[in-house]
């Protein structure tokens, strides 16, 4: 008898699937898997992520001469003009001043001694000059020790409005104000009065002076006039258009010569900064295109060109990294930082970018001069 032969057993749906999921879907997993991770890795090593830092104009406001800070015309994060007025330093202390004055005297008095001359008419010009000489110096120190005391009490009459000093330290400012005021009009008077008889000589009726009290006549001239000149104070300048960003002195404290006053930085975008770390996966060139893409919750992106590539790896600390210290046994607390090909790029026409914001930037392969997308 013949056996007929049984119909095949059908497999179910969840066998299936079970085979599906152990023998083919690991095996077209790893091959989708493989196939991102290479288009990414092409992807990546011709267009290297870099971040940048928008920079804009930064200066510094020094003094030229060591003195004392008098006034600060500006406070913190207020805008600035050029060549707007922003502080201003005394450059010369006034009891500095009166003993060059009295050195001066001093050196008026050994010319007449050394020279010997008897007080009679060959003597009346050079006296008269030396008298005008000395008025000179005592209204320079006069006005000196004025333009001292009427800043004085300016700052003490802005502390009393603001509650810091006693109405009477108000009042002894002002009376040494008057007293300076009224002793640099006593000094302007006698300084007339030593004019009035220097003009009465006629040196063409005189006896001509020895060349050794004409020399020493001019050198005190000189002198003088350089004493007039230390009187004055410095005013310091801004040197761009931006806002104060920084203030290192307060009025009343010293200052050092080319010692920061104040920081101004300007509120335009120059260019932007980045460092294509290591290994350069791409060399940067001058007039390379690169794409500008914005922070935030609206990504803006713009085209740029390379301007300038550095000539040597830079060590740099990361701008999307914080400023905090790390500790190591053996080496300390250090900043971590990294190396890289510093950059500069130009800022797109179509972003609005503010100093110090960071952007990412996208080196292209090409070194095509196509046009700048707007």
């Amino acid at each position: 008898m013949k056996v007929e032969p049984l119909p095949p057993i059908p497999t179910p749906p969840a066998q299936l699937w079970r085979l599906f999921r152990t023998h083919i879907l690991p095996g077209l997993a790893f091959l989708v898997v493989a196939a991102l991770a290479w288009q990414l890795w092409q992807l990546n090593l011709a267009n290297p992520l870099v971040v940048g830092t928008a920079t804009g104009l930064r200066a510094d406001v020094t003094s030229s001469q060591p003195g004392r800070l008098s006034q600060l015309q500006v406070g913190l994060y207020q805008p600035v003009r050029l060549g707007q007025a922003v502080a201003v330093v005394d450059t010369v202390d006034p009891q500095v001043l009166s003993n060059t004055v009295n050195l001066l005297r001093a050196q008026m008095k050994a010319v007449l001694a050394e020279m010997g001359y008897p007080l009679n008419e060959r003597l009346r010009y050079a006296q008269a000059v030396l008298d005008h000489l000395r008025e000179r110096s005592d209204l320079i120190a006069a006005r000196a020790q004025l333009g001292y005391a009427q800043r004085e009490f300016d700052r003490i009459q802005q502390l009393v409005q603001e509650g810091v000093a006693s109405r009477d330290m108000l009042d002894i400012a002002q009376r040494d104000l008057e007293q300076a005021r009224q002793t640099v009009t006593e000094k302007q008077q006698g300084l007339r009065l030593a004019e009035e008889l220097l003009n009465q000589l006629n040196p063409s009726e005189q006896t001509v002076e020895s060349p050794q009290v004409q020399a020493a006549l001019r050198v005190l001239e000189e002198q003088i006039r350089v004493a007039e000149a230390q009187l004055q104070p410095l005013v310091l300048t801004a040197p761009v258009d931006g806002v104060v960003t920084a203030v290192y002195k307060l009025p009343g404290s010293m200052v050092d010569r080319a010692e920061p006053i104040l920081t101004i930085a300007s509120g335009q975008v120059e260019y932007i900064v980045g460092y294509v770390p290591q290994p350069l996966r791409v060399e940067p060139q001058v007039g390379m295109e690169v794409e500008v893409r914005t922070r935030g919750l609206q990504r803006e992106v713009g085209y740029g060109r390379i301007m300038h590539v550095g000539t040597q790896i830079e060590v740099f600390v990361p701008p999307n990294q914080p400023p905090t210290m790390l500790f190591q046994p053996g080496r300390g607390p250090f900043l971590p930082a990294g190396s890289g090909l510093p950059i500069i790029v130009s800022v797109p026409p179509n972003l609005r970018l503010r100093p110090g914001e960071l952007v990412d930037l996208t080196l292209a392969t090409s070194m095509s001069d196509q046009a700048i997308t707007q």
